[in-house]
């Protein structure tokens, strides 16, 4: 049996992490961030040491896109001082970290698919913090998989995590909304996520990857795809990233 130590498992990625890792009879060590610090080194460290698992998924994320840029120092702590000290303890134990990553690690200028050779130019400071934690991973591990992602939805975790869980509880309450519609990417399946990275973790192919399902869309075209598929009776119009506090920070394009 194989036993892989998780963080952030109470997220909707740390969720479904530990729910395929049980159902393949291996063995899922969930820590929250209430559990397990990973910004201090010696607790993270302790945990290592005393679990003694073969791996690392790291799950664990400051993904508060438009806060972080007031409350930098915490992003910063987590998204990048967090990663490394969980790749310090897996390279000392020799064993290997899976590290999720972020596109908002480019500037999203570009208007075509980003590929591994794109240079990393980041505009936010969620998407700094995570580029720091890639750094941090590929400094001090030399077993790692970074799966660089976004616009994750899934079945788990918390409504506030999740665009569609969002729009539904919106869409509830309200009978108009305003959508932004020059913000393009390619939703990510979590469970396609998840399935995805172990495959890559079993095969040991380590290194940097991108990760979304097929496609791409804006988030007016996701949310008017949703309503038509509940026959919801509301309104939505189209708005601009701008229109909304904090919204000047996120990349326009991240196409698949």
């Amino acid at each position: 049996m194989v036993k892989y130590l998780i963080t952030g498992a109470r997220g909707q990625l740390g969720l479904e992490m530990a729910s395929r890792i049980e159902g393949s009879h291996n063995k899922a060590l969930s820590f929250s961030h209430e559990d397990l610090d990973i910004t201090d080194l010696m607790t993270v460290r302790q945990c290592v040491r005393d679990n003694q698992p073969d791996g690392i998924i790291n799950c664990a994320s400051y993904n508060a896109v438009d806060q972080a840029e007031n409350d930098w120092q915490r992003a910063y702590l987590v998204n990048g001082i967090g990663a490394q000290n969980l790749a310090i303890a897996a390279d000392e134990h020799n064993i290997p970290l899976v590290h999720f990553s972020t596109h908002f690690v480019f500037s999203g200028e570009q208007r075509i698919p980003y590929t591994l050779a794109d240079r990393p130019d980041p505009i936010s400071r969620y998407g700094k913090s995570k580029l720091l934690g890639e750094e941090g991973v590929r400094s001090f591990s030399r077993s790692f998989i970074i799966v660089r992602t976004g616009w994750l939805f899934g079945e788990h975790g918390k409504p506030s995590a999740s665009f569609p869980a969002k729009l539904l509880e919106w869409m509830e309450k309200k009978n108009t909304l305003s959508i932004v519609d020059d913000q393009i990417a390619a939703p990510s399946y979590v469970p396609d996520l998840v399935a995805a990275s172990l495959s890559l973790l079993q095969k040991k192919a380590w290194g940097i990857y991108h990760f979304n399902n097929g496609g791409s869309c804006s988030r007016y075209e996701w949310a008017s795809y949703m309503a038509g598929k509940i026959a919801w009776k509301g309104t939505i119009t189209p708005a601009r990233t701008a229109d909304f506090p904090g919204g000047a920070c996120c990349p326009r394009h991240l196409p698949p």
